[in-house]
């Protein structure tokens, strides 16, 4: 069902960027983490050059800090990045849902409601991750239905220190229900055509990691760059 949205790998390279990417976004791999060349190449049994080319694509997304002669590291989350790309993708996103009151198909809201659904499982089961992952799911979904497929990726680029920082506040926060719920809100408010509270939902939607920013980065302070 959301076969459009799984990642395709052409080279090794590139598996080994997603993979790498996959654990940063995730927090497997701590912001301000030393990795290595030699730990993924016996990891990944790669050679040196697909792995580093991967290193130097993740330095130019801004998840790596690559220091010559002194080493690799997970990059820290940069609060002004953060609300950088949040405010990109707030105000891409709100354009992109008043399209799709106009656009979307009863198969485009059979793929919602399917997502909708596998979000409340997920929520129920303490499934995190996977909740994360079919939240950018339900939006992504849009987004291609109203044919904004590359707005949607230049947007993921965009945004990988709130990406990180919405990860985070899922490890501490207890609203799982208010993410769903405003998932379902915003596919009723699509649904009506209701393009006034379509914006007024993305625009709360997107602010709610920001609310716990300030008690993240006093329990955090590590994993926030000064």
């Amino acid at each position: 069902m959301t076969d459009q949205i799984q990642p395709t790998f052409k080279t090794a390279r590139d598996y080994i960027y997603h993979t790498i990417k996959k654990e940063i976004l995730s927090l497997n791999l701590k912001p301000g983490t030393c990795i290595s060349e030699k730990e993924y190449m016996e990891r990944l049994s790669s050679s040196r050059t697909p792995i580093r080319e991967a290193f130097v694509q993740l330095s130019k997304d801004e998840l790596l800090d690559i220091y010559p002669q002194k080493g690799t590291y997970v990059s820290l989350i940069n609060v002004a990045y953060v609300e950088e790309g949040r405010f990109i993708r707030e105000h891409l996103e709100k354009e992109v849902l008043k399209l799709a009151c106009d656009c979307l198909t009863k198969h485009d809201f059979y793929k919602l409601e399917a997502l909708l659904k596998m979000q409340e499982l997920a929520k129920n089961h303490d499934h995190m991750e996977e909740l994360f992952k079919l939240d950018d799911d339900f939006h992504q979904t849009i987004f291609n239905a109203c044919g904004k497929e590359r707005t949607w990726l230049m947007i993921k680029r965009m945004n990988s220190h709130l990406d990180r920082l919405r990860m985070l506040s899922l490890f501490k926060s207890t609203s799982w229900d208010l993410i769903v719920n405003q998932h379902v809100l915003m596919y009723e408010a699509i649904k009506r055509k209701d393009k006034e509270r379509v914006e007024e939902i993305v625009v709360e939607h997107l602010r709610l990691a920001l609310i716990d920013q300030v008690d993240l980065k006093h329990q955090y302070p590590a994993y926030f760059k000064e």
